[in-house]
């Protein structure tokens, strides 16, 4: 049995570095989950903690997370309910430099990206963590992720959110993501999009917006900006946090070092009604809140019949109903019905219905 002494020993390396949450969903996907944790578990970076929230799953994505939790006896708070609360820690309970433990919530139903998050956020802001990076559950981390985008806040006050390199897990000589632009419409462009990792440049650079796959954000830009817009539930959510932060003043930057790998569409897949539904209302959002009156008439104009038509050709070609969605889409939108789709559950059913036949 190790003394507190001993244990307090080894905690002096972490002093210097400041505490990092990792904030996880997930939603019937303890495998790609557990894969992350293993990658996690590897980090190099001295003094973070994991939470974990697992987003109503129907599956048995629980025990499975807590069993691999329990495997390498990592100190865990588990809740059932969707409410941060603080946590008073044994200062002698932190056995290693780290990962120092693991936070889970354990919630009954699916309250979206957005809120998921959002409760991370708020675990960490109140324990007084500093920083906490937003990590998608399909994701592999390099061990020395974290390194970078600790050193670059901590040197530049004047940052909102952060971002890394972004490379395709099954490429991992390609890159997903590393930088995002606006056109004057909000259109999105990933920068270095499909390039080798070779072209993009290894210094930090300014970004027009930040990938929810991966954002870094200091509590104190969540303090005074807020977190994700649980109206969007999730989809669009990413650009709507980066124009809120930079609009607030803050700099938005990527951190070329800082590399993970994304199993691209593995959370809601490429084309689904989900996909259609949550994109196409949460850009109307989007572009309503942030274009000029006549730039939306004239997206609004634009954009309806290229999505009716859309969702004709959807219908024949997947053989489902997207010609409904699309109506949902539409006047959700114009009777400001937002959050969670009512069709959801029925579409989230349906779709593990396919998947297992």
């Amino acid at each position: 049995m190790r003394t507190c002494q001993a244990i307090q020993s080894q905690q002096q390396e972490t002093k210097g570095w400041p505490r990092v949450a990792i904030i996880i969903l997930n939603y019937n996907g303890w495998q790609d989950t557990i894969e992350c944790l293993e990658s996690l578990k590897r980090v190099t970076y001295p003094n973070y903690e994991v939470i974990i929230v697992d987003n109503g799953s129907s599956d048995d994505s629980v025990e499975k997370i807590e069993n691999w939790i329990r495997s390498y006896n990592i100190p865990e708070y588990k809740f059932s309910q969707p409410q941060a609360r603080k946590l008073f820690i044994n200062k002698c309970e932190n056995r290693k430099i780290g990962m120092q433990r693991i936070i889970l919530f354990s919630l009954e139903e699916n309250i979206g990206f957005c809120a998921g998050n959002n409760l991370g956020l708020k675990q960490a802001l109140i324990n007084n963590i500093p920083y906490a990076v937003i990590l998608n559950n399909d994701t592999i981390v390099d061990k020395n992720f974290l390194f970078p985008l600790v050193k670059y806040a901590e040197t530049h006050p004047d940052i909102g959110l952060l971002g890394g390199q972004i490379r395709y897990a099954d490429e991992p000589g390609t890159v997903w993501w590393a930088g995002g632009k606006f056109n004057s419409w909000l259109g999105v462009k990933y920068l270095y999009h499909n390039k080798p990792i070779e072209k993009v440049p290894t210094a930090p650079f300014f970004t027009d917006w930040i990938s929810g796959c991966m954002t870094f954000i200091p509590l104190s830009i969540f303090s005074k900006v807020g977190g994700y817009d649980e109206l969007f539930f999730i989809w669009c959510d990413e650009w709507d946090l980066s124009l809120r932060v930079a609009k607030a003043g803050y700099k938005l930057v990527v951190i070329p070092t800082s590399i993970i790998y994304h199993k691209v569409g593995k959370t809601l897949g490429k084309i689904s009604p989900l996909t259609y539904y949550y994109s196409g209302r949460n850009l109307l959002l989007l572009r309503h809140r942030y274009l000029p009156f006549w730039k939306q008439i004239f997206f609004f104009t634009m954009y309806f019949p290229y999505k009716f038509l859309q969702s004709i050709l959807y219908t024949i070609k997947f053989k489902d109903f997207y010609f409904i969605f699309y109506w949902d889409m539409v006047l959700d939108f114009i009777f400001n019905r937002f959050g969670k789709w009512r069709r959801h559950d029925a579409m989230v059913a349906k779709i593990s219905k396919n998947k297992n036949k």
